[in-house]
């Protein structure tokens, strides 16, 4: 992937590349492992990813280091990420920068449905029934077919494909900024799968969606304040 995508500085490059880093960051560790040296094995990973395995026995204990690891280092780069893109926009480099994906893993919706939130209220709407009610008014389709009520429950209480956003954001047509939002549902839809895979991942008894949600966004509250702070940002 990296190599085919051009000279450093182009399009997600910098992301592959932290991706690729962490990626032989974690071959490093397991071969040494492998060697019997699991001091230096520890050491390596700390320098690179911190201690998740320690920040996780605490908030789950039942969850395999393997699924720690996959959902910490996932948060840890989308944090990168906002902070990587926040910089590169803002024009007044030392405003505070809060994040957009945080408010996505409020703990009223799942993720989706935070999403849809933001429709709510940029279309001036109270509820997902006003929100249907508006588009059929506006004419907005999908697939020649209006959008029922039912059907934006069924997405905000689950995924939607993200395509879709772009019908949808009709609805606010003016009002938002509809590539950003696209790219919020998207991020959206990687948070739904980050909790579900916490969920499907903790051993033993089932572990509800509400509490894993609330790790997550506690978890990637802290990252983000601690990726910010690396930054020296306000």
């Amino acid at each position: 992937m990296l190599a085919g995508l051009g000279e450093p500085g182009y399009g997600v490059y910098p992301l592959v590349e932290r991706l690729a880093h962490l990626d032989r960051v974690a071959d490093s560790v397991w071969q040494l492992f492998e060697d019997g040296l699991p001091s230096e094995a520890l050491a390596l990973m700390e320098q690179h990813v911190g201690l998740p395995l320690q920040h996780w026995s605490q908030e789950n204990p039942s969850l395999p280091p393997a699924v720690v690891l996959l959902v910490d280092i996932s948060l840890q780069t989308l944090a990168w990420f906002e902070w990587q893109s926040a910089l590169e926009s803002a024009l007044d480099k030392k405003e505070p920068r809060p994040s957009r994906a945080l408010p996505l893993l409020a703990p009223a919706r799942k993720p989706v449905g935070n999403w849809l939130g933001r429709l709510e209220r940029a279309a001036g709407c109270a509820n997902l029934k006003e929100l249907a009610d508006l588009m059929l008014a506006k004419g907005i389709k999908r697939n020649d077919k209006y959008v029922s009520y039912d059907l934006l429950k069924k997405w905000s209480s689950g995924l939607m494909p993200p395509r879709v956003s772009w019908e949808l954001l009709k609805v606010a047509s003016g009002r938002v900024d509809a590539q950003r939002e696209h790219g919020l549902l998207v991020v959206a839809r990687f948070l739904t799968f980050l909790c579900d895979l916490v969920v499907a991942g903790t051993r033993g008894e089932a572990r509800l969606w509400k509490a894993t949600q609330g790790q997550i966004r506690s978890r990637y509250a802290e990252l983000y304040a601690s990726e910010g702070a690396r930054r020296g940002a306000p």
